[in-house]
């Protein structure tokens, strides 16, 4: 239910009748894809770390943009928030105890602890929620140096000792450095301090991670915690990184893929659309990861009237290649494109046969272009268009319905199996 203000958001919130519909039914993040079986837990949810840094990505300014999508809770079951499903009542007590329950439940405390030692503690006060030093433009050969300076202040009248600053992860060829900072520095009442963080990578794209530690104690109370601070970096080109953000979250894409093609009843005449639109995705998908093996200055060896390409990770199926696949190559700096198919498939090499008007020669540098083989789809579509068998197998009428029989234990019995093994 959209909303026009954060204030009539939260008047709804409070009413009764949010509150009687609440009891029977779960809410999804629709930023995160995150499902909460109270409204109590999804308001937790969007306190936490990872939910602002989803609203900062997608820059949202207040819940109200973005409503939870209600979820109803099927009868006799219950949510389990860890594992994200639901349960029912009657195995319940042997889902917590299974392994894979048991495994995100230590991993979700983990990582809740971690959360909690970003907060503020104690009277000490961090100008920054996190250390990003942004998007670093690398240039062509060279290395990338930066540097960031995370201040502290003491709000408390106790004297707090910071006894150590250091950065979790404790690797020579760490791309983030700690200069020498303060150690065992005291902090009295409104006095503070600095820590210093350089970014060094030689010539190295990508995205960088840390966590910056800082350790206090408080002598006085002979107590001792822990504040981290999430240190970020990214090398590479601002222009392709803007461009290839993510513009619209997941789950709102598929939503509105939903909203635009799925059908509001499931019946023989929406069935055909519906799948037909899943496999044009699905085949669109396959088509965009094929084309990720397309590689250039490729060389063609004569083999005959064959011409054999040497493919990297063809043994793996990297790209999977079967016998009648198109592979298309050119000159590298021309235009026209020359369709080879595949004749014989080897460990790492390929045999192909082009037309006659493609001439190869030893030596030469190709282009070359993986099509997917849409045979495989064509098939299907064309299962999808046999609309007698497939309405009176998917969608029986009563009169097909009557013939129906239940087989006996007696017919059962006298069954003989062909394979045990299957």
């Amino acid at each position: 239910m959209p909303f026009p203000s954060q204030e009539a958001c939260d008047g709804h919130k409070s009413s009764n009748a949010h509150s009687q519909n609440a009891r029977s039914v779960g809410l999804r993040c629709t930023l995160c894809s995150v499902f909460c079986s109270s409204r109590n837990i999804y308001e937790s949810h969007i306190r936490g770390r990872k939910h602002k840094n989803a609203r900062k990505t997608y820059g949202l300014q207040n819940e109200a943009e973005r409503m939870p999508e209600e979820i109803a809770i099927p009868p006799n079951c219950k949510s389990c928030d860890v594992c994200r499903t639901f349960v029912p009542k009657a195995i319940w007590n042997g889902h917590i105890k299974g392994r894979r329950h048991t495994l995100l439940q230590r991993y979700f405390s983990m990582s809740e602890a971690l959360d909690e030692t970003e907060n503020k503690k104690d009277g000490i006060e961090i100008t920054e929620d996190n250390i990003d030093f942004g998007i670093l433009d690398l240039a062509s050969g060279t290395a990338v140096n930066s540097s960031k300076v995370l201040k502290m202040k003491n709000t408390n009248s106790l004297t707090i000792v910071l006894l150590e600053a250091r950065l979790s992860s404790q690797r020579q060829d760490n791309v983030f450095r700690l200069r020498n900072g303060p150690i065992r520095c005291q902090l009295n009442y409104t006095s503070g301090t600095s820590v210093t963080i350089d970014f060094v990578s030689h010539a190295e794209r990508g995205r960088f991670q840390d966590r910056l530690e800082l350790r206090f104690e408080i002598p006085s109370q002979r107590r001792r915690f822990t504040i981290t601070r999430p240190v970020f970096a990214i090398v590479g080109d601002k222009l392709d990184y803007q461009t290839l953000k993510a513009s619209t979250p997941p789950r709102q894409a598929a939503n509105i893929l939903r909203s635009r093609f799925a059908a509001g009843t499931f019946d023989a005449s929406t069935y055909k659309r519906h799948f037909q639109v899943m496999l044009w995705i699905e085949q669109e998908h396959a088509r965009r990861e094929f084309e990720r093996y397309d590689f250039d200055n490729a060389k063609l060896e004569p083999n005959g009237k064959l011409y054999e390409l040497q493919v990297d990770g063809l043994a793996e199926k990297r790209p999977s290649i079967l016998i009648g696949d198109r592979i298309c190559a050119r000159t590298s700096g021309t235009t026209q494109w020359f369709s080879g198919f595949v004749h014989n498939v080897k460990d790492r090499s390929v045999l192909l046969h082009f037309s006659p008007k493609f001439t190869g020669l030893r030596g030469q540098r190709y282009e070359i272009h993986f099509e997917l083989n849409p045979l495989v789809f064509r098939r299907m579509y064309q299962a999808l268009s046999c609309e007698p068998f497939f309405n009176r197998i998917t969608f029986p009428s009563a009169a097909q319905t009557n013939s129906f029989r239940t087989a006996s234990n007696a017919s059962g019995n006298n069954m003989q199996p062909f394979d045990r093994k299957i």
